[in-house]
C-alpha cells in the first residue's frame, strides 16, 4: 500500500472504506478529505486512476457487474453519487439523509441501503428508479451495517447508546430489518458495550460479529491498567435465532487492543480479521476454533 501512501503524500486524503469490482482486479478506496475514490490495481500494486467527487466522503459499494459505484457523502445535505466506474463520470446523484454511511447492495443489485447516521435511520433506495422507498428508524447514530447472503437480513451497528448514561444498564443495541416486511429488531448488547463501530455478517451468513470498547463504569476507576476503565470487544451475534451468543475480549493484558474497528474475512471464510486503529495492527482469528472454544464455554 505505499504506492497509495505516495500519492497522498502532500496532503491527508483519510481513507475511509474500501471495495472491490467484480473480478478483483481493482480496489475502489474512498477517502473522506481527500474527497476522491482511488481506483487501485491488484496487479502493478499502484494507484492507477482517481475519480474526484464535490464532497466529503464516508462510503462506497461496487455494483455486482463491476461498472457502478454507489458513493456516499455529503455530510448534513446527504447524497449518493452513482458513478460509472470506468469513466468516473457521475451518471446521478440521490438525496439522502444527514451524513450517510455505510451502503450495501442487495445480492441482484436492485436496492441500496445506507445509514443516516445523525438521522438514525436507514434509507432504502430503489436503484431501477433512483427514489427513495423507505427510511426505516435505526436506534442511535448507524455507522456499520452489512447484509446476510441471501439478502434477506440487514445488521446495523449503532455508534451509542440510546437513553440516560446514569442507569445500571448502558450499552448499543443491534438495529436487524427485515428487509422484504421492512419490519425491525433490535438486539442489545452486553452492558457497557459502546462504541460500535465494525459489522460484519460472516461468509456462511451463520453469525455477525461487532467491534467495540466496553466500558467498566460500575466499577471505581482506582487504576488505569489492565482494562480496569474499559477493554476491548467482539460482540458474538447468531443469526438463527438473533441473539447475542458471545462477547470476545481482544485485549492483551498488558498493551489492550486500541480502538478496534475494522473486520473482515479470509477469501476461504476461517480466519477472522480485526484491525485496531490505534496501533496500525491486524489480529488473525481462527474462527473456527474460536466458535468451538466459545460453544465449550456455552454448555459448561
Amino acid at each position: 500500500m505505499s504506492a497509495i501512501c505516495a500519492f497522498g503524500a502532500e496532503s491527508y486524503l483519510s481513507p475511509t472504506d474500501l471495495d472491490w469490482d467484480g473480478e478483483g482486479e481493482h480496489l475502489f478506496i474512498t477517502t473522506a478529505s481527500g474527497q476522491q475514490v482511488l481506483v487501485f490495481d491488484a496487479v502493478s500494486r499502484r494507484v492507477v486512476r482517481r475519480i474526484p467527487l464535490p464532497t466529503d466522503l464516508t462510503g462506497a459499494v461496487v455494483s455486482p457487474d463491476g461498472t457502478t459505484l454507489y458513493v456516499t457523502g455529503g455530510g448534513v445535505e446527504g447524497r449518493v453519487f452513482v458513478v460509472d466506474a470506468t469513466s468516473g463520470k457521475i451518471k446521478q446523484t440521490i438525496p439522502v439523509g444527514h451524513t450517510p454511511m455505510a451502503p450495501n447492495l442487495s445480492p441482484d443489485g436492485k436496492t441500496l441501503y445506507v445509514c443516516n447516521r445523525f438521522d438514525n435511520d436507514v434509507s432504502f433506495i430503489d436503484l431501477v428508479t433512483g427514489q427513495t422507498t423507505a427510511r426505516i428508524p435505526a436506534v442511535h447514530e448507524p455507522v456499520a451495517a452489512d447484509l446476510t447472503p441471501d439478502g434477506t437480513t440487514l445488521f446495523v451497528a449503532n455508534l451509542l447508546p440510546d437513553g440516560p448514561a446514569n442507569v445500571d444498564y448502558v450499552a448499543c443495541k443491534v438495529t436487524v430489518i427485515h428487509t422484504e416486511t421492512q419490519t425491525v429488531t433490535t438486539i442489545p448488547l452486553v452492558n457497557g458495550a459502546e462504541g460500535v463501530r465494525g459489522l460484519r455478517v460472516s461468509p456462511d451468513g451463520q453469525y455477525v460479529f461487532l467491534t467495540s470498547i466496553m466500558a467498566r463504569f460500575l466499577v471505581p476507576a482506582t487504576q488505569l491498567e489492565r482494562g480496569w476503565v474499559s477493554t476491548d470487544a467482539l460482540s458474538v451475534i447468531r443469526v438463527a435465532d438473533l441473539s447475542l451468543y458471545h462477547t470476545v475480549l481482544l485485549d492483551e493484558v498488558d498493551r489492550g487492543f486500541p480502538n478496534p474497528w475494522p473486520i473482515a474475512f479470509s477469501e476461504d471464510g476461517r480466519t477472522l480479521i480485526v484491525g485496531a486503529t490505534g496501533t496500525h495492527e491486524l489480529s488473525l482469528i481462527d474462527l473456527p476454533a474460536m466458535l468451538k472454544k466459545i460453544a465449550t464455554q456455552q454448555t459448561e
